[in-house]
């Protein structure tokens, strides 16, 4: 999985320099030019991806992921996190929708980790939400006095017999949409580390063709007015 990971942009990247090197100076080689760098950047934005959740899981599993908790306002890291993503989900024609009530949780956490484990599951769920018109919820509730952070999207959903695996390092769902949006496998498995990390704890709800659910619990969770 990580050799095909690996070695699948590096060749983009050649093919694509073996094209820039062929073609001279006209205006539709200006444009093929163009295209062939897009691609370039593209790759190199995905091998980069790739080691440094490469690194995070080598972190994660030796016990050397750093934290660095602090207080932080839950609905802003939710905030950020969805408004990163919101042009993607634009494009797509899917609705990113923030149920976060009248009061947000203050919590001791690392904020940019917090982020990058809501971006993954934002990610994800616009991965596996294919048709405009699709809908992610973002709801936030306090249970047992600790905030919970539901991500829900209206996509393929995932089999049963698949949802005690899916944060396994390299697991992929089998399908053929699984196989056409790609993915090292790992974004999962870090997400599960950073939330275990802050005491935490991550599972999956979901049902075939109705949608999924990834359910975020954190400590704490002190409201103040927002």
């Amino acid at each position: 999985m990580v050799s095909h990971e690996l070695k699948t942009p590096v060749t983009s990247i050649k093919i694509s320099t073996d094209v820039l090197r062929s073609i001279s100076g006209s205006e539709d080689d200006a444009q093929t030019r163009e295209e062939m760098l897009q691609i370039i950047d593209r790759n190199i934005e995905r091998q980069e991806r790739l080691v440094s959740d490469l690194l995070d899981i080598s972190r994660i599993e030796t016990g050397n992921l750093k934290l660095t908790l602090e207080p932080v306002d839950l609905y802003d890291v939710i905030r950020e996190s969805a408004e990163s993503m919101r042009k993607i989900a634009d494009k797509k024609g899917i609705s990113i929708i923030m149920d976060l009530g009248g009061e947000s949780p203050q919590i001791a956490g690392d904020h940019d980790r917090l982020v990058q484990v809501f971006v993954n599951l934002i990610g994800n769920a616009l991965k596996f939400t294919k048709a405009a018109g699709g809908e992610i919820r973002i709801q936030v509730q306090m249970v047992g006095g600790h905030p919970e952070i539901r991500v829900s999207d209206t996509g393929i959903g995932i089999p049963a017999g698949e949802l005690g695996k899916i944060f396994d390092k390299f697991h992929q769902v089998d399908g053929g949409l699984t196989r056409e949006v790609g993915g090292s496998g790992l974004g999962l498995a870090i997400c599960k580390g950073i939330i275990e990390g802050h005491g935490g704890s991550i599972r999956a709800e979901s049902e075939v063709g109705k949608g999924s659910t990834f359910v975020v619990v954190l400590p704490g969770g002190e409201t103040e007015s927002g």
